[in-house]
């Protein structure tokens, strides 16, 4: 497959250097421009992280950054990594200059006519975006707040079985809130049980993902949840603990097949950042844990973009587990990456010519 010529915009975070370690090597996307804040433009990408250069090729190291109005003309992808305050209006400014932004932000996540994607739960919601292509040539394209790009995972292989309640505790990176969030040392030690927004957001997207199109807009699942947030003293990977309650009556073994065998179009059109089985679950009664289960459907670049399942019980209609998921890979950059591979796929962005210009493909 030709490459595509792709941006990042906020670089230097915690998400956007996840975005440049996807990108540096990507089979099908070509890193042409890093964009971050007046702070850091004009120099050098390694120089911002002198203790860190094993981590990128030298090519990326040498790469300038740039502001944003010095935005390569030949891109025809931007990844977005931008603030929520912030991402807004450039979002659309860009889709309006042609563009397809995928985008980290929550910004546009709840626009009618704007996809959040999880290419295994809800890959024919990216047909919203073929809409804001005719009406303004280009596009945005969002994946899902954090907890909810791992919670859709697991619970979309049981939406067939009748969903009719779900209970989410969550215990959530550090990292989750950036690098302005709580510091390790501060929160040695220390719980804080709420995240302003969060529970709202997680209990909006996750109907809205395993939500039905119609008529070209997005019914949203009919789910009661409830849904309580917790920071802890752990730098990346979200614990949810999870309970659901089924219409049905169900086995222990059927719901362990089926979540271990559930697979989705990512993995039928083998995408390069799908990991071969998108949910692993474990029959270790101290399992899943940050240390030993982040980086799970790796090695490569599926790594981090498993959810892992733990503690499965099944009693009558209730279903209890413990989940594990990488907030900056399947939570962050590598679901938004993961999107761009499935758009390029069903030539929803046309490959760059030697010239610059754009060529069906």
């Amino acid at each position: 497959m030709p490459p595509r010529n792709a941006v990042i915009l906020g670089c230097t975070g915690l998400v956007g250097r996840a975005f440049v370690r996807r990108l540096a090597v990507h089979p099908w996307f070509r890193l042409v421009g890093l964009v971050a804040s007046a702070r850091s433009a004009g120099r050098r990408y390694g120089e911002l992280f002198p203790n860190r250069h094993a981590e990128w090729p030298q090519r990326i190291l040498e790469m300038p950054i740039r502001n944003l109005d010095e935005l390569d003309n030949n891109a025809q992808i931007v990844f977005s990594a931008l603030p929520r305050e912030i991402a807004g209006p450039v979002e659309s400014g860009l889709r309006q200059r042609g563009l397809l932004v995928f985008s980290n932000a929550a910004s546009h996540r709840m626009d009618p006519d704007v996809p959040i994607l999880v290419p295994e739960v809800n890959p024919h919601h990216i047909e919203l975006a073929r809409e804001q292509l005719r009406r303004e040539g280009g596009a945005v394209i969002t994946n899902a707040n954090c907890v909810a790009a791992g919670l859709v995972m697991v619970l979309a292989p049981l939406v067939p079985i009748g969903l009719k309640r779900v209970h989410l505790v969550t215990c959530q990176a550090l990292s989750g809130a950036g690098l302005n969030g709580p510091r390790a040392l501060t929160m040695l030690g220390n719980i804080l049980p709420h995240i302003p927004d969060e529970e709202e957001k997680i209990t909006n997207e996750t109907r809205r993902i395993l939500g039905t199109l119609e008529n070209g807009r997005v019914k949203p699942l009919d789910i009661d949840m409830s849904v309580s947030c917790c920071r802890v003293p752990v730098a990346n990977g979200h614990t949810l603990h999870v309970t659901v309650e089924t219409d049905f009556a169900l086995e222990p073994n059927q719901v362990h097949q089926t979540l271990a065998l559930f697979k989705g179009r990512p993995q039928a059109l083998a995408l390069p950042s799908a990991p071969a089985s998108p949910l692993v679950v474990l029959t270790d009664p101290d399992r899943p844990q940050p240390l030993l289960d982040l980086e799970a459907g790796g090695p490569g670049t599926g790594s981090g973009m498993a959810v892992t399942i733990g503690r499965l019980r099944v009693r009558d209609k209730r279903i209890q587990f413990t989940a594990l998921v990488h907030n900056l890979e399947r939570g962050a950059a590598g679901t938004s990456v993961l999107n761009a591979e499935l758009a390029a796929k069903i030539n929803l962005i046309p490959f760059q010519a030697a010239g610059g210009e754009p060529c069906g493909s």
